[in-house]
Parts: structure tokens; sequence; C-alpha cells
């Protein structure tokens, strides 16, 4: 990054004439340029200013998920002020937004909250902060409501003093019974999708990038970890200090706050956990210092300076959150065999694919989430070789083609229609599984080597921005299809964007590994083998997830007794695993594992892939209807309130059935 040290009224000059530039059609080319204030006063706070947001020349558009007018005004950098108080459970302080008048005349700066509970406004004047008229907008049951703020054509910093509420569903407190210690309470923030909105208040999109810096005070036995820089140790401390001064889009902002020590993995990378799981989380995520050199080789240096894991508690509802600096990681994934990897692969890989290169809107999501494994797939081949890499991306066309199976045509493509939904409900396989194939189709059509150079060059040219389906498709055209002409067609390229479907001429991977379980599947169903006789050697849980999906459902308990005891499914510590062995239970109706398993499993971890395959089989049958319920309400205190939504809005109620 260039940092600039300029005057504030330099400053200013430079970003009018550029935004001058903008809209009169010149590309800005600034990559990561940002400008640092150099003078005294109230903005001497020394931080780092995006002033080349994006690589186009229109304005920026409004968001449908978020009610905030960045066409009008945008914000550019957040500085917070917290207390973080665990005996009411809330964060209580101010939030000061330095915002960007992009139309003349706007009067109005409107952000996105939602259950907060807004106490006071004020906005910047001359060399004192004043008392601004403010109101809140009709509460929409997605977006929240908007807080409408007065603003003066010379307002540059606004001000709002709030508190969190039991309702703000982007934190969560977990009790010390819920954490692996059992001493001491845990705090985290969810903000991706629109959940950020509900601990600060925000234009709460990723059309814009933002600086932040945040001055937290917690109890002082506690350590305080956020998304930006973080000095590689785990200090206990009353107040803490964080500055990030890359532009990053507002859902990476994040915070937790909990009993965390530190432990160094290389010079630029380490882990964060509880001291219970440190040891056994150092060991698991060893490998990433060698992972950030493989795609540094690939596609270009990595541009946040460290990268760091910090293990979550049981309830965090997703896989991995790939905040800049610091990664947030499901627990789900230490096995002690590191044989989960490539979720590590995949959250590092967002730090060129999402952190870097951001899709603008939640219906671009694919440009993250499709490049992102994508590359995780590349890391993956590298560290284990071609056979593996092969299984995981035929494992992912099999899994692709059950979603397929199950959404309506406007859900299987890749540019979708949001409009009326929430954002949440684009995370399906088909922005992760049909963009990365996609991508893998390219690969295949273009040659490897002529692919990767398109790739790293596409992380150059869109660095720092936030981009658009229509842009990437534009790009890809020019530098790619029309540039070697004869391998794929426009309409070829749309028809994987914009239908439903798999295209005819995408590529499906395959792997000699199925060949090899279908032939012990078979004899095993036909009883002319045992479980003992089953060669499991160097399984992984692909080929056990393949298993499970293929492997009959009518089989006698007693089999399955057989199987489940030789090779300890219901026991294995490897929470994947036992999710895939669970659901083949639920379809089998194999009750022993359903009776002594399930109930403990839906209670011991909450992430979303594991947990809600299980209730949509449960709701299949009238008495799983019952089981689900039930098992809903015997661990929605434990669950995270995204995993509680996710349940009961895309499991019942898409199946239009009561709770």
């Amino acid at each position: 990054m260039l940092i600039l040290c300029v005057p504030p009224m330099e400053r200013t000059n430079m970003m009018s004439q550029l935004r001058s530039l903008t809209r009169c059609g010149v590309v800005a080319v600034l990559v990561g340029v940002a400008l640092l204030s150099g003078c005294g006063g109230p903005d001497d706070t020394k931080r780092a200013e995006p002033i080349a947001r994006d690589m186009h020349a229109e304005p920026i558009a409004r968001d449908m998920h978020s009610n905030a007018n960045i066409d009008e005004v945008v914000m550019t950098h957040v500085d917070l002020a917290l207390k973080v108080d665990f005996d009411r459970q809330v964060l209580s302080g101010h939030v000061d937004l330095t915002v960007d008048i992009v139309k003349p005349g706007t009067t109005t700066l409107v952000l996105d909250t939602k259950a907060l509970d807004i106490q006071r406004v004020q906005r910047w004047e001359g060399d004192a902060w004043l008392d601004t008229s403010f109101n809140l907008g009709a509460e929409d049951e997605i977006l929240g409501q908007p807080l409408n703020i007065a603003i003066e054509p010379s307002t540059q910093r606004v001000r709002v003093y709030y508190e969190t509420t039991k309702d703000s569903d982007g934190l969560n407190w977990a009790s010390p019974e819920q954490t692996f210690g059992k001493a001491k309470p845990l705090m985290y923030s969810v903000s991706q999708s629109i959940y950020g909105r509900t601990w600060f208040p925000q234009q709460d999109t990723p059309a814009l990038r933002v600086t932040y810096t945040a001055d937290i005070e917690t109890p002082p036995d506690m350590v305080a970890k956020m998304s930006a820089s973080n000095e590689p140790s785990a200090v206990p401390a009353a107040k803490h200090h964080f500055e990030m001064k890359q532009p990053i889009v507002p859902y990476l902002i994040a915070i937790a706050v909990g009993d965390f020590r530190f432990k160094a993995l290389s010079d630029r990378s380490g882990v964060y956990a509880e001291p219970a799981m440190l040891d056994k989380a150092a060991f698991e995520f060893a490998e990433t210092p060698q992972m950030m050199d493989i795609v540094e080789s690939l596609y270009g240096p990595y541009a946040w300076e460290r990268y760091d894991v910090m293990v979550m508690p049981p309830s965090f509802p997703f896989g991995g959150m790939e905040h800049a600096r610091l990664s947030f990681l499901s627990p789900t994934v230490i096995t002690g065999k590191r044989d989960l990897i490539s979720l590590t692969a995949h959250e590092l890989s967002h730090s060129w694919s999402g952190n870097l290169v951001t899709n603008r809107y939640w219906s671009d999501l694919w440009l993250n989430e499709g490049f992102t494994t994508y590359v995780e797939k590349r890391v993956v081949e590298a560290l284990y070789g071609a056979d593996r890499a092969d299984l995981e991306r035929a494992s992912q066309y099999q899994s692709l083609q059950g979603d397929l199976a199950e959404l309506s045509p406007p859900e299987q493509v890749l540019a979708i229609d949001l409009s009326g939904q929430h954002p949440d409900n684009v995370f399906t396989d088909i922005p992760y599984n049909k963009g990365s194939l996609f991508l893998t189709t390219l690969e295949k059509a273009y040659g490897r080597e002529v692919f990767d150079g398109f790739v790293k060059q596409y992380f150059a040219d869109f660095a720092w921005q936030t981009i658009t389906t229509a842009q990437f498709e534009t790009y890809l055209f020019e530098n790619l299809v029309d540039r070697y002409p004869g391998k794929l067609t426009h309409d070829e390229i749309r028809e994987w964007i914009h239908s439903p479907g798999y295209p005819a001429k995408g590529y499906v991977p395959t792997s000699s590994a199925f060949e090899s379980i279908d032939a012990q599947r078979v004899a095993f169903e036909s009883g002319s083998i045992g479980a003992a006789q089953m060669d499991t050697t160097g399984w992984t849980v692909e080929h056990w997830k393949y298993l499970f999906q293929k492997l009959s459902t009518s089989l006698p308990a007693a089999r399955l007794d057989e199987l489940d005891a030789k090779f300890g499914l219901s026991a294995s510590t490897n929470l994947v695993e036992v999710s895939d062995w669970l659901n083949y239970a639920l379809r089998a109706n194999y009750q022993p594992a359903i009776d002594k398993r399930l109930r403990a499993y839906l209670g011991e971890q909450g992430r979303i892939k594991l947990t809600k395959p299980l209730y949509q089989e449960m709701i299949k049958t009238p008495s799983g209807i019952v089981l689900a319920r039930s098992l809903l309400n015997e661990t929605r205190a434990f669950l995270h309130p995204i995993m509680v939504w996710e349940i009961e809005t895309n499991v019942f109620k898409k199946a239009g059935i009561p709770l």
C-alpha cells in the first residue's frame, strides 16, 4: 500500500479531483492508494483513507440489502469506542464515521441499524461536536431500521452514541459453560452478511471499503482481538487499541473477547485459542505458513502483513469466517489428524478472493466464494497431490448435483436475483461449487498456465476494489475468451453465469477413488465381506461422504452396528464425518445412531453446514418432524441466533412446516 502524507485541505482537493475524473469515465488505477492526515486537530488520528474506491466510471448504485444512501454520501473510515459488558451482554459507546458527500446538496446521511438503542447523534463542525437531528425509519424484518441523520454540505464526520440489545444477532455471548475452559465468558461478532448493522450503525454493504480504528474496554482479565493490526500475543488488559489501515468491506470488521492465548506458526502467522485448545489448534493449523507460500507463488504477494486464525466456541455457526488478518475458525475442523485442512486453505484463500477483490453486492457472492473454492483446491493439490484434489473436486460435483436437485431454477444461477430475500439465502452450493467448477472448466479449456496468469492479473487489476458479475464478465471476455478464440464462446460463458443447472459442456471431475469405494460397498451390501474386511487405509472425509451417499438404506441394523463398531463412526472426532454418518442414519432409519448420538451431536456443535442437513432430513417424515422440533427447542439456547434463523426459516418455514 502507498501512503501519501498530505494536509487535510490538499487531501480533500485530491479526493474531489479523483471523483471528477471517475465520473468523467477515467478509470482509477490507484490500487490500494491511501491518504494519511498529516496535521493536528481532531482529524489527526493517523488513519489511512482510500481515495480510489472502485475501478468503474459510473456512481455506485444502492444496495438492495442496505438502507444506506451510498449514491449520495459514503463512509470511508470508522472509529469505534466501545465497552464490552458481559454482565448485561451489551456493547456500549459510540462510533465516529468519516463520510464523503458524493452528491452535492445532500442533507441526509442514511445508515443501517437493527436492534440498536440509538441514544444521541452529533456531527463535527469547525472545531466542535454539535448535536444534530436524527430519526429511525420504519422497521423492515430483513433490513432493520434506517437511521436518518441531518448533515451539512461541510460535514465530514458524524458520531452516534448507542448500545446493542439482546436482539443484536451479530453478537454472540457465550457463557462460561459454552466455552472450552468453562471458567470465563466469551463474546464474538459475525457481520456477514448483514449482521454488522446489529452491533454498530454503519452503511452495511460490501459495495464500500473503509479503514478503521477501535478502542475497546473489557474486563481486565480478558483478551480482545479484532480484524486489524494485532500484536502477535494474547495479553489480558482492560483497554485495547486496534488500527486497520488497509481498506476493507464493512462485513470484515470483527471483534472477539475471551480467555485467548497465542502460539506462533511462523513469523507472520499464528493461532489464538482458549488454553484448552491452543496446542491442538497449533498442531492442526501448522501447515498454514506453507499454504501462504503456495498461494503467493500462484497469485501474488499476501497483502495483509499477518495471517492469524482464532478458534471459536462450539456454537460458531460457520466453518470459518475470513476476516482480513484474523480468520475465525470452527473447532469442528480440529480432529487431531489434519484431515479437514481444506477449510483452512479456503479461509486463507479469501485473502485474495473476497478480501482483496470483493463482490459488490450479495448477488455477486460467487465472485468471492467460487474463486476462493477454486484456489482452495489448488492449495490442496500442491500440499497433498492431484489425487486428493481430484477427489475433493469430484465430491464438490456430487454435492452440487444434490443442491441442484433441491433448489428451484432461479436459485441455481450464479448471477442470482435476491430481490425480496435475505442475502443469507445465497449461501448454497451454487456460489461455492458451481462457481469453482466454472473456473475449473475455464482452466481446462485454456490450460493451467494461461488461466493462472489470468487469475493473477485479475487479482492485481481489481485489488482493493468491489466488483460486479457484469464487470467480471466483460473482463473475462476481453482478457481471456477473446484473447484466445476457439475455446469457449460468449454464449457458453453466459450459460454458466446466467442459466440454471450445470452446463452440458461443463467439466465433470472424476476420481478413481470412487471405483474402489463402490467395489467395497457392493461387497459389503451383498454380505460377501464384513466391515472387518473393508480397507479404509488413507480414507479422508470425502471417501466416507461418498460411501454414505451410495450405501443402501435398507441394510439390516445388525450390519450397520457392525460398521459403526468397526470404524467408530458415532464416536469419531471428525464432526464432519459424524454429520454425514448421522444423515445416513436418518435416511436408513438406523435408530441406534439416532438415539445415542444425534441429540448429543446437535448440542455440542452449532455449525450450519453440519446441522442444517440433519434437520432437512428429519422433517421428511412425521416422526422426524416431532424429533426436529424437540431437538431445536432443546438446543436453542446453545445455538447462535444465525443458526436458529437458518433452521426456522430455511428448513421449517421453507417446507411449510409450523414450528
